[in-house]
This record gives structure tokens, sequence and C-alpha cells, in this order.
């Protein structure tokens, strides 16, 4: 229920519920409803730019302006005091030495990874490896514990590296269930070291679950034509492209050797049609597929369509040589207009790194408060 956000709705509507009341019983104070105003234009500027939870000095802000709600007795007297005078204050230096503890356990966990994965960009696998082990067995740790020891199977082919990477994947996911990732980590390790049934398995559930996650239909689609599957392959390697038009501008699409197999992609991509349910996304999505495919005269009218109806997308723009309006949506109105000294930087070539990593590092970030580290 959290994850769908209805346990968090409600704990905001009781805040929002405790604020209009506090502010209505002091609605003869002019203070109350400056903070009730202010509180509001900070929810408006949420809706299109949220930054308030990142943003510590706003935060406390917002808190400041809720204290000032708060009501103080006019009959209010001073008690004499008592040994409870002390318990507050106790329980906030126990809460903040808790907290603080906690804070530089996290900041030497996320020491020790960074130092970990820089070691194996500079394959000192050694060295790497005592970095990472110094890491706690919470989940976060464990999963990036998983994806090194893939990442030092892939470079090295060494087995013993896949088991403890299957190791620590299935212990993240035995602590934390919910996160879906960890079972596409764990597929992911079993088509780099052979095992095809459970890779196989795996992913079909995943991409049954998920039709439209690009990222299990790609990595689904190279199962599928390794286990001689061509038909099934070429259909999840499509749809994944579908959903995701940057995979075309990967190395190993534009490097494809077999031939035949590119070519019937690239008729079953050309063949796609227009759905009159398609949303301004879609018809971007599916003009940048047929502008790169080079299909000029289905990918115009699809673009022209998308930015007539959401005018803020970016990337079509640019494919419509617009390189104006490109240049005011990626880099902002307050940059130069000096292509010289400003140069509209090149969209770089998706990976399986990026493919992965834009799918899950926010969620990773948001869910475990640390940030996701390591490549395949």
């Amino acid at each position: 229920m959290i994850e769908k956000g209805i346990i968090g709705f409600l704990l905001y509507l009781l805040l929002a519920a405790g604020i209009c009341q506090a502010v209505w019983k002091r609605r003869k104070e002019q203070e109350a409803w400056i903070v009730l105003c202010t509180l509001l234009a900070v929810l408006t500027k949420e809706m299109s730019q949220a930054t308030l939870f990142s943003t510590g000095f706003a935060e406390m802000m917002c808190f400041i302006l809720l204290a000032f709600l708060q009501p103080i007795p006019k009959d209010y007297i001073q008690k004499e005091k008592s040994s409870c005078v002390f318990l507050v204050p106790l329980l906030a230096l126990l809460t903040y030495t808790i907290g603080t503890t906690l804070k530089i356990v996290s900041i030497q966990n996320e020491e020790w990874s960074k130092k970990c994965f820089e070691a194996l960009e500079n394959d000192k696998l050694e060295k790497a490896e005592y970095y990472i082990e110094q890491t706690s067995h919470q989940v976060p740790y464990l999963i990036e514990r998983g994806i090194f020891y893939t990442d030092c199977y892939c470079k090295t082919k060494e087995y013993h590296f896949a088991e403890k990477a299957e190791h620590f994947l299935r212990q993240a996911k035995e602590q934390m269930p919910q996160d879906i990732q960890i079972a596409f980590l764990q597929a992911y390790l079993w088509l780099q070291s052979g095992n095809l049934s459970k890779a196989y398995n795996t992913l079909k559930t995943l991409t049954e679950t998920y039709p439209k996650n690009s990222l299990y239909l790609w990595t689904f689609g190279k199962i599928l034509r390794q286990t001689g599957c061509e038909e099934k392959s070429l259909q999840a390697t499509a749809e994944a492209i579908r959903y995701t038009p940057r995979l075309l501008t990967m190395l190993c699409i534009q490097n494809e050797r077999d031939t035949v197999y590119a070519n019937k992609l690239t008729q079953r991509l050309i063949s796609m049609n227009v759905n009159k349910d398609f949303t301004p996304a879609d018809y971007a999505r599916y003009g940048y597929i047929m502008h790169k495919l080079g299909k000029t005269e289905q990918a115009i009218p699809a673009l022209r369509k998308a930015i007539t109806e959401l005018p803020n997308l970016v990337t079509p723009w640019g494919l419509l040589q617009e390189k104006k309006k490109y240049r005011l949506l990626l880099l902002g109105a307050f940059q130069t207009n000096d292509a010289a000294s400003n140069p509209i930087p090149e969209i770089s070539k998706m990976t399986e790194h990026q493919l992965l990593y834009s799918a899950y590092k926010a969620k990773f970030e948001g869910w475990y408060g640390c940030e996701l580290k390591g490549h395949f």
C-alpha cells in the first residue's frame, strides 16, 4: 500500500487537515494566514519542481512555519521544575546520538563502496574485493556486492565470483522481496554464467508481469535468441525498442553481424502502425524509430503531432531540426544561444548499463538512501 501511495497520501491529507484546523482556530491572527500562504506557495512549486525533501534548509523552514501554528495558552504558567523536565532533552539527545551513529556508518559504507568500484575500474580486483567486504550486510550493500561480483565474473569468467554474486543477491532478495530489480540482477547473472533455464524462467515472469519494461524485454530477447527462439526474440526486442527507442543507438545493434536477424528486426519495426489511442509520447517514440530507420515520410508527421499535443517534448524538436526550440528546452532559457560557446551536447549511445540504471537508480536512492554504483 505504501508503494501505491495510499498510506502516504492519507498521512499528507491528515497533515493538511491539521494545518487548516490550526489556521482556522487562529484566523484572527495575521501570522497564521502568512504561514498558510507560504506553505501553499511551496506546495504549488513542488507540483512542478519537487526539491523540498532534498533541500535541508527548505525542510527546516517548513518545520519552523508549522511550529508557529502551535497554540500557546494565554493562561500558561511556569510550573515547578521536576525530574520530568529532563525527559524530553534526554530523548532528543538519544535520538540525535543514534541518528548520528547510523549516519556515520552509512557514510563509511558509501566510502568503502565508492573505493571498491573505483578500484574495479582500474582492474585492481583484490583491492576492490577488500573494500566491498568492509561494507555492512544491509540490503543496498548486499545488492552492490552482487553487482560487484557479477562485474568480476564478466571480467574474469572465474566461476567463484558468480557464486558469490548469487549468494549476496539471494540474501538481498530474502531481506527485501519487494525490490523486483533484484530478481532481474539474478537473471542477468544467470544469463552471463550460462544458466539459461533459470534466467529464462525469471525473465519470462518479469516480462509477463511488466510487459512494457524495456530492460526486461531486451534481456529476455537475448535469452530467446540464444535458445534458438528467433521469432519470439524478434518480438521481445522490437517491443523493447518500441518503449525505449534509444536502444537503436546501442553498438550491439549497429554492429550486428547477423544481417538476416538485423533485417528481420528492421522490418518488424517498420511494420509498426500508428494507433488511434497513441499519446504524444507514443507518437514521439514512433517518430524517433522511423527517423532512425530512414523512414522520414512516417517520422515527420508523427513527430509533428507529438509536439503539437505536447510542446515540451525535447527530442522531436531536435529530429525536426528546430534547433532554437531544441536548445531552449534542452539547456533552458538562461543559457546563451551562442552555439560556439555553449554547444548542444551530443546524445550518447545507449548501453545496457544505462538501460538498467535509468530504471533503477532513482528507485534505489529513494528506497535505500544511498547511490547505486557499479556497472556491467
